[in-house]
């Protein structure tokens, strides 16, 4: 999944170069979570081993061309991380570091624990898998599974893989709260500091290291793609120039090839490094339409609800192809399985993750008078 997260997690978008929303943003989430959903899905029917001729179509027409994965996997995560960093960026330069925190966490953690908790219940009655394997799970693994410190344990606690991006934005999020007066002042500093910290972090990180300095070093690899979408919205807003901005977005890139070369940190296969390039191509590119389509509000709605996708669709999709597709049908399954999951993004979308960025934004507004 605005993921990982994503970049839905606040509803804010930079302005484009007219003073309006950069609309091309909404489209773009509405890829990224269609290729998530479509990435997903098609990993459950290969593992599985059953047809989906979809996935022969994308392979013939875009994967084997393009020297792409198969089931175009990472293709999501870039475009949700890199927006991630434009759109977060752009609001902290208007918040205060305690109110921007509040209002990124406040955003993520409510439907995060909700959707977890759910699926460790899921587990318990043998409904769903965890992602680590786990076919029931103790209070401890629920507790270290909801608060994601199982990413960290031996052995590790991952009820839904997804939310490994989650560990990205909390620690972005952080960065940027510390950083906020720097960012004000010397914009193009934190991202160039972040460069050094990353690249100091893989030196460490790299080679056989227990699960908690292996998972650091995964977030130090793929937090340079937020960086780059930091570094898109400074240039744009003229607070970077173009060579300052270029030069810095390079060394992140360049950090994330040296960590694709290091080994252990992909979960995507070897087309990782071309798929997240022709990604960030895709984002210069589309960030900048403003048609009717992408103003739309099917596209604007679609948008505001790619967190909650992101989140739930593998809880959803994964037990009810396991449980439907061998009675009426792949296809028919499928068609089920995403039904039920725009039903249930629904719900969690209007019932919890508004209603709670509505009471922070109530409260604040009550604590300001």
């Amino acid at each position: 999944m605005n993921t990982l997260a994503s970049t839905t997690t606040t509803p804010a978008r930079p302005r484009g170069s007219g003073g309006g929303y950069m609309h091309g943003l909404d489209i773009l989430r509405v890829i990224a979570s269609t290729a998530g959903v479509y990435v997903h899905t098609a990993n459950w029917f290969a593992v599985n081993k059953r047809e989906f001729s979809l996935n022969g179509v994308v392979r013939t027409v875009v994967a084997e061309p393009l020297h792409l994965n198969p089931h175009l996997s990472f293709t999501d995560v870039t475009i949700f991380m890199v927006i991630s960093g434009m759109v977060v960026t752009h609001v902290a330069d208007r918040e205060r570091p305690g109110q921007f925190l509040l209002r990124r966490f406040g955003r993520i953690i409510p439907l995060l624990v909700v959707v977890l908790l759910a699926t460790a219940l899921l587990i318990n009655l043998g409904v769903f898998r965890a992602e680590t394997r786990q076919t029931s799970l103790s209070f401890l693994d629920i507790l270290t599974g909801v608060t994601l410190a199982g990413f960290f344990t031996t052995p590790t606690v991952i009820l839904v893989g997804v939310t490994w991006t989650l560990l990205l934005q909390i620690t972005f999020y952080s960065y940027v709260a510390a950083t906020m007066p720097l960012l004000r002042r010397r914009p193009w500093l934190p991202s160039a500091v972040a460069a050094v910290l990353v690249c100091a972090t893989l030196s460490v990180a790299s080679g056989p290291q227990t699960e908690p300095v292996h998972r650091i070093g995964v977030i130090a690899a793929f937090i340079t793609l937020i960086f780059i979408g930091q570094l898109i919205t400074l240039v744009r807003s003229g607070k970077v120039s173009i060579a300052v901005g270029s030069a810095i977005g390079a060394t992140h890139f360049g950090l994330f090839v040296w960590a694709d070369k290091l080994g252990g940190y992909a979960y995507a296969g070897g087309g990782m490094v071309r798929t997240a390039f022709l990604a960030i191509l895709l984002i210069l590119v589309v960030m900048y339409l403003n048609g009717p389509i992408t103003k739309s509000a099917f596209v604007k709605a679609w948008s505001a609800r790619t967190y909650a996708i992101y989140l739930i669709h593998p809880v959803v999709i994964y037990p009810t192809l396991a449980a439907l597709a061998p009675k009426i049908g792949n296809m028919p399954a499928l068609l089920v399985a995403l039904v039920l999951t725009a039903a249930v993004t629904e719900v969690l979308h209007r019932y919890l993750e508004m209603a709670v960025h509505q009471r922070i934004r109530r409260w604040e507004k009550q604590r300001s008078k």
